[in-house]
C-alpha cells in the first residue's frame, strides 16, 4: 500500500523547454541534466534540492548545449559532454560545516 506524505517535486528544463538529457540516482545522490542544466537533489525519502547549475547565454554559445552525462557515484563527480566538443566536469563536496560560520547566533538562538 502507498501513502502519499508530501507535496510532488516537479523537475523543470531550463525554462521549461527541452528535455532530460541523463537521471542518475545512487544513495546519496539524484542528479538530472537537461540540455542547459544540471540539477543535484538529495535522494533520501525526502528529497531536496541541494545545487543547480544553468548555462548562461554566453556559456551556450561558447560551449554548446549538453548532450550527454555520465556520473561517477564514487567520486561524486559528474562528466557532461556539449555540443561543440566539450566535456565539463563538475565534482560534489559534502560538508556537515555550516553554510554560515555562526548561523545559529544570526537566528538568535544560543
Amino acid at each position: 500500500m502507498y501513502f502519499a506524505y508530501s507535496w510532488p517535486r516537479v523537475l523543470s528544463t531550463c525554462g521549461g523547454t527541452g528535455h532530460f538529457l541523463s537521471l542518475h540516482l545512487d544513495h546519496t545522490y539524484f542528479v538530472a541534466v537537461s540540455e542547459c542544466s544540471v540539477q543535484v537533489w538529495s535522494s533520501g525519502q525526502v528529497r531536496l534540492r541541494l545545487g543547480q547549475h544553468m548555462l548562461s547565454q554566453q556559456e551556450v554559445q561558447q560551449y554548446g548545449q549538453h548532450v550527454g552525462a555520465c556520473w561517477c557515484p564514487e567520486r561524486s563527480s559528474l562528466a557532461v559532454l556539449t555540443s561543440q566538443g566539450w566535456l565539463l566536469l563538475y565534482s560534489l563536496h559534502a560538508s556537515k560545516e555550516p553554510l554560515l560560520p555562526h548561523s545559529s547566533q544570526l537566528s538568535g538562538a544560543e
